[in-house]
């Protein structure tokens, strides 16, 4: 009966620092940046029911909103991409 909250899927902006490996492009489909793939990544983490996040321009928050408009990676699917 818990909910789990993620917070900071960007690391307050350091792992967007360094190019993420290309690999997970292929493992997230559907995101064209690494801030996108951070974000799916948390969402899509078993468990995570929420994942907070802070934008500071509009383009951020259409980053974002890109990602809400689809659902979070299937659990088997986040399982087999990083086993």
């Amino acid at each position: 009966g818990l909910s789990v909250f993620a917070s900071a899927p960007f690391m307050n902006g350091t792992l967007l620092q360094t190019p993420l490996p290309q690999e997970l492009a292929r493992v997230f489909p559907g995101t064209r940046t690494d801030a996108q793939r951070c974000l799916e990544f948390s969402r899509s983490a078993p468990g995570v029911t929420t994942c907070l996040v802070g934008t500071k321009s509009p383009e951020h928050l259409q980053e974002i909103i890109e990602v809400a408009a689809r659902p979070p990676l299937a659990e088997a699917a986040f399982a087999k991409a990083f086993s």
